[in-house]
């Protein structure tokens, strides 16, 4: 099988849907504020409370992820709910805590709506391998020519992007230019550096594939995840959408006045806009699971992003993948949207998954609580992204 060459990271660009983060302006760099100390103090006992209530709500997770853990973490956090599903041996079990909003004591359950954010990225990525699979695609194809392409500004290079490419994140292409959400947006789309010479993280890729699939199928996005809905077990995630679900969570943001309800999409991203459910993602990781020439396609390293004495840090087909010094390998990803965060891993020896939701501006903060005692250390991971874990 072809394989783009491996090139060493020369850049790299991570944000936020719509917003570019920078290490100055990073969430995870900034403790939770809200309007003054007393604010502050009422809403984490508020919380506190609330989680102390939630901490017999929900299907049980089995050990290693320790309730008690994740709930302290939440509570000096300030994020209101956590969804997570793991995933072995066929079985999907489900935790929840905490509150679904930060206004009101509703629970979160496994059944709980979130924005999914990047994570979309890793749905539309095993969508794509499935089509490939079935000959409807190409990996090394270039792109049609659709109407999301006439933003770009560099014709020649256009011609050099292909799904792999756009999958690995080695387009050239910036994050966001413009208002994603926005269909008939005409922002400049400018190339950072010639495709396929470096890795930069790129959701105006993903569009532009989106573009390219929805244009040769003549169907939605949201269509397009119907074809695959039922074998991925995913009846309640959807790309577009004009109503939000009444299971919605709300997200507390950094402080009172930011939080903000599920954002509807009414014509979907391929990037970023899906939302879901720990029961469903947690259907989908094991599919995943349960297809292995899928997964080691979408988890064979295309470009190699960091090399350090902790391991290699690569970048698949949608997913980022994680090779420690001893061989094992992490599949991953995380989703900020700002108030929503997400983070999903899978142990590729043991074969087991893990993924959790958060409402909560500094939900990332949780990946050391929940993830790690299923995985095993993601220092050089949480490092790279910027999230730290205290």
């Amino acid at each position: 099988m072809y394989l783009s060459s491996v090139v060493e990271i020369k850049r790299h660009r991570i944000g936020a849907l719509l917003q570019p983060i920078t290490n100055k302006s990073h969430p995870m760099k900034m403790m939770t504020h809200l309007n003054s100390s007393s604010a502050r103090r009422r809403f984490k006992r508020r919380l506190s409370t609330f989680l102390a209530l939630s901490l017999g709500i929900g299907a049980a997770c089995a050990d290693p992820v320790d309730r008690q853990d994740v709930f302290d973490k939440m509570a000096a956090t300030g994020v209101p709910g956590v969804a997570i599903a793991i995933v072995r041996n066929g079985t999907v079990d489900v935790e929840s805590l905490g509150s679904a909003s930060p206004d009101a004591d509703i629970p979160v359950t496994a059944n709980t709506t979130f924005e999914a954010a990047s994570l979309s990225k890793t749905v539309f990525a095993a969508m794509f391998m499935e089509a490939v699979a079935d000959e409807q695609f190409a990996l090394d194809e270039p792109l049609a020519l659709t109407p999301a392409s006439q933003r770009v500004m560099n014709g020649a290079w256009y011609g050099q992007l292909t799904p792999r490419l756009i999958l690995s994140h080695q387009t050239g292409l910036p994050n966001w230019a413009g208002d994603a959400r926005n269909p008939e947006r005409s922002d400049p789309l400018e190339f950072e550096f010639e495709p396929g010479t470096a890795f930069g993280y790129s959701g105006e890729g993903y569009e532009l594939l989106h573009a390219h699939v929805t244009s040769a199928l003549n169907m939605s996005l949201e269509d397009w995840l119907g074809t695959y809905r039922r074998s991925f077990g995913m009846a309640a995630s959807h790309y577009a959408f004009d109503v939000v679900p009444s299971t919605a969570a709300i997200a507390a943001g950094d402080s009172p006045k930011s939080t903000r309800a599920i954002k509807p999409s009414p014509h979907g991203l391929a990037a970023a806009s899906l939302v879901t459910t720990a029961n469903d993602y947690g259907r989908f990781l094991r599919y995943l699971l349960a297809n292995t020439d899928l997964l080691e396609r979408l988890a064979t390293a295309q470009v190699t992003v960091e090399v350090g004495a902790e391991g290699t840090l690569s970048w698949g087909l949608g997913w980022g993948v994680y090779e420690r010094p001893d061989g094992s390998r992490i599949a991953y990803h995380w989703g900020d949207n700002w108030q929503f965060k997400s983070f999903v891993a899978i142990d590729l020896a043991s074969q087991t998954g893990i993924v959790y939701f958060a409402n909560g501006v500094e939900g990332l903060r949780l990946i050391d609580t929940i993830v790690e005692p299923v995985t095993g250390d993601l220092g050089m991971v949480r490092d790279w992204l910027g999230y730290e874990d205290d």
